[in-house]
């Protein structure tokens, strides 16, 4: 039977429309959130949803949406089928188990249920819906982790951007902002740290690190941070080293690297880029490279993939624009590189790159 037969049939028959949307999870993709439209839901009035990813029907679905409750809405009392997970984004959620803020987050077990209850304030969340297991079996029916917020954290800010794990334990890659005039205690990096810092100056036991320096601290090492007047931002990943990698040092890092640096030192690539190579190992190696202005490039990615953090600069690319601080990771796990094309703009881009290192054996969680 061919497909547009298959297809009057499915509409003949009243079946539910079946939706695909960055539902492959073998491909790379991008989202811009604010470059989506918000649309009503069908199934309840004064209720908006930005579709990030789905696979299903419109009733019942895996998918990741950011969805805006308008203020004083009450639901019946539903069951979660899959499992659900949420964080707060704005506004105020209200259900059987409490009141959350914003930077709460909720994780509603396979098989729990809840009573939604919308106060004046509103609420925006974004919630992933059927991706949780059965397998999961000792997780409770309910745990949340209530309003993170900045003040918390004692002026420290966060922008997730990987993460497995709990709270206080997990692999991760985040962006960090530390207020000025901040003392932290001493710490051990259980599973490794590296870190860019990508604004102001890093401080600890090491010495005074300014914007461009990359530092690695080894699995057992520590350190007692301390932020002075400029404040601190920094792209750190944790708990993504190897005890394999035994001949690293506990500590490590290279100085400045600016921009200018790298354009009148750096090593200069078959694909016009300038590149200074920093940590190499069999299990992974980082540089900073220099993109040049209005080019198209074909940017090598080895096996074992890439990850690529613009600190300067735009490109876009088939995932879309990268800009400032934006991250990506391009998979590939062929013997031969993959290219990934790439175009920049009217300045050049300056990148931290990560690669052959998404198969390495990790510390992690």
């Amino acid at each position: 039977m061919g497909s547009d037969t298959q297809e009057e049939t499915k509409l003949a028959s009243g079946a539910p429309e079946w939706i695909e949307l960055h539902s492959d999870k073998s491909k790379a993709e991008l989202v811009r959130t604010s470059e989506v439209e918000w649309k009503a839901t069908s199934q309840a009035g004064g209720v908006y949803r930005k579709m990030i990813e789905r696979q299903g029907t419109e009733k019942v679905a895996r998918a990741t949406t950011i969805v805006k409750f308008s203020p004083n809405q009450s639901f019946p009392r539903h069951v979660h089928d899959g499992g659900e997970e949420f964080l707060v984004l704005d506004g105020v959620w209200k259900d059987d188990y409490g009141d959350f803020g914003k930077y709460s987050y909720i994780r509603n077990y396979i098989g729990s249920g809840h009573t939604p209850s919308i106060g004046e304030e509103g609420c925006v969340i974004l919630v992933k819906l059927r991706q949780m297991s059965l397998l999961s079996k000792g997780e409770p029916e309910h745990k949340n982790w209530g309003e993170l917020t900045p003040i918390k954290a004692g002026g420290v800010y966060r922008k997730m951007i990987e993460r497995q794990g709990t709270e206080k334990v997990a692999r991760a890659t985040t962006i960090v902002k530390f207020s000025p005039n901040q003392s932290f205690p001493r710490h051990v990096h259980d599973g490794g740290e590296e870190f860019l810092v990508l604004d102001g100056v890093w401080k600890d036991d090491y010495g005074d690190f300014p914007k461009y320096s990359y530092i690695r601290n080894y699995i057992g090492s520590g350190h007692t941070p301390s932020i002075g007047e400029e404040g601190c931002v920094i792209l750190v990943k944790l708990r993504q080293m190897s005890l394999l990698s035994k001949g690293e040092p506990e500590h490590k890092n290279w100085g400045e690297l600016t921009p200018d640096q790298v354009s009148n030192k750096g090593r200069a690539e078959e694909d016009g880029t300038k590149q200074v190579p920093l940590f190499s190992s069999p299990l992974e190696s980082t540089s900073v490279r220099l993109l040049p202005k209005g080019s198209s490039l074909k940017v090598k990615v080895p096996k074992h993939g890439a990850e690529i953090f613009v600190v300067d600069g735009t490109f876009t690319s088939e995932l879309g624009t990268h800009n400032q601080w934006s991250w990506c990771r391009v998979p590939n796990e062929e013997d031969e590189a993959k290219l990934f094309e790439i175009n920049t703009l009217d300045d050049d881009v300056y990148v931290w790159v990560k690669e052959g290192h998404l198969a390495s054996d990790e510390i992690g969680v």
